[in-house]
């Protein structure tokens, strides 16, 4: 392997090692915020998932890009392996954007439990 594949595998290895905690640290939060009232947190909490999302599905694209260029064009023969370590960054990002719109998913049922349960002038009988 070149030294482009290699310095990719080690983008694709430390973006695995950054994401996962960070996803982690993030579940938590929410785990926080449903034990208290946190109802902006919670909404910024899901305005930064949907960000997350669209920056992993952007880098996703961009290296499907990369890929099909090296593919496809005959001169660049000597660099599939850089390929194939993109092709795994791209089901990598693709992977995280999946976790991220399942989490993002979870805080809007939450974001929308809680609003059903705030008292407004339609729902006054109820309580």
């Amino acid at each position: 392997m070149d030294n482009a594949g290699q310095l990719m595998g080690a983008l694709v290895l430390i973006m695995a090692f950054v994401m996962a905690p960070r996803i982690a640290m993030d579940w938590m939060k929410l785990q926080e915020l449903r034990g208290e009232m946190g109802w902006d947190g919670l909404q910024a909490l899901y305005a930064a998932k949907k960000e997350w999302i669209n920056r992993h599905f952007v880098c996703a694209f961009a290296a499907l890009l990369i890929v099909v260029f090296i593919k496809c064009e005959p001169g660049l023969k000597r660099f599939d392996p850089l390929a194939g370590v993109t092709g795994v960054y791209v089901v990598m990002s693709l992977a995280f954007a999946f976790v991220e719109s399942l989490f993002a998913q979870m805080i809007a049922n939450e974001l929308v439990t809680r609003e059903a349960e705030i008292p407004t002038p339609a729902n006054y009988d109820d309580f």
